[in-house]
């Protein structure tokens, strides 16, 4: 198992954040290596949807569409994207934790399976970055909604 996380801290309620993470149809304008996503439904347990991977940001790979199932959903808390790879499971999970008027959002990223090593390898620095922007531009894109605070 490979595991790395990330967090940054958003100057919104949990609530603000969690709308901008539901809103799958948005996902590419923060989300660096996204050009397209679909949620079959809100970020509820069990529910599917799919993304294209942005092919200019992935240095070389074809472009892909990646399927996933959303798991361990608790609203305006966490949930868990997990993708099917070959001999392989990636779990992309996000975990809200409000204070003081801000909310952190943690991010952690989860390789499990027989080739998680050599995904880790092939794929880790561009992930390390990829989710470094992906916050920041997260962070971004809910604070510049100016959702009302309490």
């Amino acid at each position: 198992m490979q595991q790395e996380d990330y967090e940054i801290e958003i100057s919104a309620t949990r609530e603000a954040v969690w709308q901008v993470l539901e809103d799958a149809k948005s996902w590419h304008r923060w989300n660096t290596y996204i050009e397209y996503a679909h949620l079959n439904g809100n970020l509820t347990n069990g529910i599917n949807g799919s993304f294209k991977v942005s092919t200019q940001k992935l240095g070389g790979i074809n472009p892909a569409f990646l399927y996933f199932i959303i798991k361990n959903s608790i609203a305006y808390a966490s949930f868990t994207i997990r993708i099917r790879l070959f001999l392989c499971t990636l779990n992309i999970t996000y975990t809200l934790i409000e204070d003081n008027n801000h909310t952190k959002v943690r991010c952690s990223v989860r390789l499990c399976g027989i080739l998680s090593g050599h995904y880790q390898k092939k794929h880790g620095a561009f992930t390390k970055s990829a989710v470094g922007s992906t916050l920041g531009k997260l962070k971004s894109t809910v604070e510049a909604l100016k959702f009302p605070r309490y």
